[in-house]
């Protein structure tokens, strides 16, 4: 099975590196979509520097809210079954697995 995991981010600096860290470390975890919602406090330059083969980044032209996020990742991945919680780094990577 293939898992896409959608995370909607905004201003996130101080905690994106290690949300992306957790959701890597979740093995069915194949593929991850950042959706950064127009941050300004320099989250955009940190996803970009994270990104990888697996990863997609997508970037809003303006602040359209975590709702908006969502689709645009989820349209990425019309296949997707959505579960999520929030907030994200709340959740240990043995959680996320089952």
């Amino acid at each position: 099975m293939k898992l896409s995991v959608v995370i909607p981010v905004y201003n996130e600096k101080d905690t994106i590196a290690e949300i992306y860290r957790l959701v890597k470390s979740v093995k069915v975890a194949q593929e991850i979509i950042l959706v950064d919602d127009f941050s300004t406090d320099g989250t955009r330059e940190i996803i970009a520097a994270l990104a990888e083969e697996a990863t997609k980044v997508i970037l809003h032209d303006r602040n359209m809210g975590k709702g908006a996020a969502l689709r645009t990742g989820f349209q990425r991945r019309p296949e997707i079954s959505s579960l999520f919680r929030t907030p994200i780094w709340s959740m240990t990577p043995i959680s996320i697995q089952n």
